[in-house]
């Protein structure tokens, strides 16, 4: 698991400088020379500040794929976090210039955002994100785990990037015209297995490579009482990976198969995806009659998708339908498919008296996949011709149709009761082609039928305690999928207390229980959640302030599954009872000035109990010494540690320090 904790600081300049003081005008007898005025310090063209750090690490301690696939953090200089103001006097260009960034120097989640803005004309926006993404969890499909060998067979090492530019133009006209390219990549390397059949899988070298470009341009007209947006918009996807091994290697088994011993000499697998779409986009909002108002969403789009796939393999495998060995192995794919997709959306709210509050909305979800697909298999015997299969040579096609209305009243039994309540009538068919397990040689036909019902309300005394609660029930004729949302009931209750002006007291409870009774799916899955906070702030936080939040949460799967080696029916059964907190505690000295030191310690946990029993904590502390107005030094400590009672391998701790500087312009 992941426990995400992030603390911001901002550390505002405590004065602007001061303003020179003007010479004192000459005197003559004659007369007095002109007085001159005050003459202030020229405006600064750029103001904002940067946060700059160097981290050192122990260990890590225990595993370290495992500390990489959680925490991934690293020694060296780091911009933590940086913001800068450029200002253009002459105003020819921009009023306003913001650059925002964080994490750059090595760290795995790299932000950087540029804002330019000119009052009536245009507003320009450009984010950049990149992410370091590995996951190697030792436990993880890897089926030779309880031989002590630790191989996780679906491995990533890549790097994910992602860019967006917006520019809308007379952002404060009443006809906005609007353009956007925003682009998504993904490339590195990674583990994945060469599947044989049943006889045997062999992990081998992948490399990963795609990204996908979308652009979009529509105009907004902004009016008193509508508001519309029309939008054309098209993508383009392209996703090439390679796997390849040239070692010897005897996969998954090591005892021999009908005497024989399995092994994978050489193998080269490729796949190219290429894709593209174009979409159109309409949205409108109107409240021209006082008590009601209008709103709706409609969307078009048309993916298009062409594959090729190419397979070459040698070595010793075993052919289990007819008992027989295989030296080599080609294999060669290719499909296309097109995908026409449309939604619809429309809402109208009715509020015709102080206290009564009506909603209804419909909405409607077509998808229809044709594709067409052909897959041959070439095997080379060494005593005999080579046999040549067409795994698969046909057309497929895809429905998917979902529609759903709802009915929601809201009604002011007093000042401080709001009782509301709520009808949802869900519908749907798909036809799917008939999957390889089942007795069907034909389409698989699905419908999705079901009633919920929706009972709420809201108290409120005053300004101090607020309490909200929620409950939907549904008995679910049919539906999709064996996980799906069937005859279950859901709750939801929601506290506030403001106890005094710098004490706040929450707290919330959500429960949930699904079932479906289906001999062949016997699905039942129960949750619950209860979250206690407190936030203490005396005198605005400008001396002391204390956040803390406790969790606990409860989590039971129990669901019937076929073994894929004998199709025998199995229970799966799954078990999680966690807790975890947050607390922080943050001091600043009686008078703030230079030399006095501000201190935030505290930190997170999280401790579950069940199929997976695991400890994770996160304590932490921070030092902020200011030494001059515009310039602070600061110090910082954390500590992670995760350890797992079934996987005691997979563990590690480690103890990071920060030390830096942060500085106002």
């Amino acid at each position: 698991m992941k426990l995400i904790f992030s603390l911001l600081f901002v550390l505002a300049p405590l004065a602007a400088q001061d303003q020179a003081k003007p010479a004192e005008p000459a005197k003559t007898e004659t007369a007095a020379a002109p007085v001159e005025p005050p003459v202030a310090d020229p405006e600064r063209l750029i103001t904002g500040s940067v946060e700059l750090g160097y981290r050192f690490r122990t260990g890590p301690g225990g595993d370290a794929n495992t500390y990489r696939s959680v925490v991934n953090l690293g020694e060296g200089l780091r911009i933590q976090n940086f913001d800068f103001t450029i200002d253009d006097p002459s105003k020819h260009f921009w009023h306003n210039l913001t650059v925002i960034g964080s994490n750059w120097g090595g760290d795995p989640y790299n932000t950087l955002k540029v804002i330019a803005e000119k009052q009536r004309y245009y507003r320009f926006t450009a984010d950049y994100r990149n992410i370091s993404y590995f996951n190697f969890l030792p436990s993880f499909a890897d089926p030779r785990a309880i031989q002590g060998v630790f191989f996780n067979e679906r491995s990533y090492d890549t790097h994910k990037r992602m860019a967006q530019l917006d520019l809308e133009l007379f952002p404060s006209r009443r006809i906005v015209p609007f353009f956007s390219y925003s682009r998504a990549s993904d490339y590195g390397r990674g583990v994945t297995p060469f599947v044989t059949g049943t006889s045997n899988d062999y992990p081998i070298r992948t490399d990963i490579d795609d990204h996908m470009n979308n652009y979009r341009g529509g105009v907004r007209f902004e009016f008193d009482k509508e508001h519309i947006t029309l939008e054309q918009g098209g993508t383009d996807f392209t996703d090439n990976q390679q796997i390849f091994s040239s070692d010897s290697s005897n996969g998954d088994r090591s005892a021999p198969l009908l005497g024989q011993t399995l092994q994978l000499s050489k193998a080269l697998l490729g796949y190219g995806i290429t894709g593209d779409s174009i979409y159109t986009r309409a949205l409108f909002n109107s409240n021209r009659i006082k008590w009601a108002n209008v709103s709706g969403q409609f969307l078009y789009s048309r993916p298009r998708t062409n594959v090729n796939y190419n397979e070459a393999a040698s070595g010793n495998f075993a052919l289990l339908s007819a008992l027989r060995f295989y030296n080599s192995s080609s294999l060669v794919g290719a499909g296309e498919a097109s995908m026409p997709h449309n939604t619809f959306n429309i809402g109208v709210e009715l509020h015709p008296g102080q206290r009564l509050r009506t909603y209804y909305s419909f909405n409607s979800n077509q998808f229809h996949n044709a594709s067409s697909i052909l897959l041959t298999e070439q095997l080379f015997f060494a005593t005999s011709p080579a046999q040549i299969t067409n795994l698969l040579s046909n057309n497929n096609r895809l429905v998917l149709n979902y529609y759903q209305q709802r009915v929601d009243v809201a009604y002011d039994v007093t000042k401080r009761f709001t009782l509301r309540g709520g009808y949802r009538y869900e519908w749907g068919d798909a036809n799917v082609p008939a999957g390889f397990l089942t007795a069907s040689l034909g389409n698989d036909a699905g419908l999705l039928k079901r009633h919920v019902g929706l009972v709420g309300g809201t108290y409120r005394a005053g300004n101090k305690f607020t309490l909200t609660g929620e409950f939907e029930a549904s008995n679910g004729i049919s539906t999709y999928f064996r996980t799906s949302l069937q005859d279950y009931k859901r709750f939801r209750a929601v506290a506030r207390y403001q106890l005094l002006p710098s004490l706040l007291f929450t707290a919330n409870a959500t429960m949930m229980n699904n079932e479906n009774p289906a001999p062949t799916v016997n699905y039942n899955f129960d949750s619950n959640q209860q979250t206690a906070g407190v936030f203490w702030t005396p005198k605005g936080g400008n001396r002391v302030s204390i956040l803390a939040e406790y969790t606990h949460s409860h989590i039971r799967s129990d669901i019937s599954f076929l073994d894929p080696t004998d199709l025998s029916r199995n229970q799966s059964v799954y078990r999680d009872y966690g807790h975890s907190g947050t607390a922080v505690v943050n001091l600043t000295p009686l008078k703030p000035g230079i030399g006095m030191p501000n201190l935030m310690f505290g930190g997170s946990f999280f401790v579950s109990n069940g199929s997976r029993p695991t400890n994770y904590y996160q304590p932490l502390g921070r030092f902020i010494l200011p030494v001059h107005r515009n310039f602070n030094l600061f110090a910082e400590w954390k500590w992670y540690g995760l350890s797992q009672d079934y996987y005691i391998y997979e563990g590690f701790r480690s103890h990071l320090f920060t030390t830096g500087f942060r500085f106002t312009l």
